[in-house]
């Protein structure tokens, strides 16, 4: 953005094509990624918490469902010119002070608020099912209280840090998406300029807790990269040569 200012005195976000460009992978990426996070939580919580396991189509059919949705509102902004740049100058997407930008952002509201119900359920209801079952295995198969309430809480420790890196990621987009609601009005500078930099960490935030949630993932990448076994801990080594 920088260098065409210096070529021709005009900002990139400033041409329609662009910022089209930036609302659908910039905007939708950070969005679409939000959501996929939270229905992969889902998907672990409802096999571990209720022994359910639904059909992979099921779940694919979701996230397909949750693309076209952002499609169609985005394309419909972009098609009929209602997408502006944010006070920040560095992004660009649909605003409440258009009709369907209105829509747009209520749609997303609603979505960031299902996620977020679903991620505090997933993890709060993992960490309560592994309290209740080291107490279990206290009782049933006589194992030693200190270590098996210890390998609990080494998992319930986990799962807390991978739901407050979730909230911190999200929390501050959820409050400015309510004060634009509310007011009609666009987000101060100050408060977009927090909700961006913790949404753009939100994909490497995303990484970590996929990584966390799928055993298979974690191994795979572990194999491919043995030098990450040293940062994790031995643990995650002999599992990964076992």
């Amino acid at each position: 953005m920088g260098i065409a200012a210096i070529i021709n005195g005009e900002y990139l976000p400033t041409h329609a094509w662009f910022c089209g460009f930036i609302d659908i992978f910039f905007v939708g990426g950070t969005y679409l990624s939000t959501w996929y996070v939270a229905l992969m939580s889902l998907e672990r919580s409802l096999l571990i918490i209720h022994n359910i396991h639904l059909a992979t189509w099921l779940w694919i059919s979701i996230m397909i469902f949750e693309l076209v949705m952002f499609l169609i509102f985005n394309i419909i902004s972009i098609s009929l010119n209602q997408i502006s740049l944010a006070d920040l100058a560095v992004y660009c997407m649909t605003t409440p002070d258009f009709h369907i930008g209105y829509i747009t952002n209520t749609t997303y509201f609603v979505m960031m608020c299902l996620c977020l119900l679903a991620v505090l359920y997933s993890y709060l209801g993992i960490a309560a099912i592994q309290r209740k079952r080291a107490w279990k295995d206290i009782r049933d198969l006589n194992m030693s209280k200190d270590e098996a309430l210890k390998q609990a809480n080494k998992v319930i420790g986990k799962v807390f840090f991978l739901l407050f890196i979730y909230m911190a990621c999200n929390f501050t987009e959820i409050l400015n998406t309510v004060y634009e609601l509310i007011t009609g009005e666009t987000r101060s500078s100050v408060a977009d300029f927090a909700s961006t930099v913790m949404l753009t960490i939100n994909p490497v935030a995303n990484c970590i807790i996929l990584i966390q949630l799928h055993d298979p993932i974690k191994v795979s990448l572990l194999k491919t990269y043995p030098t990450l076994s040293k940062i994790l801990g031995n643990k995650n080594a002999e599992s990964v040569q076992t």
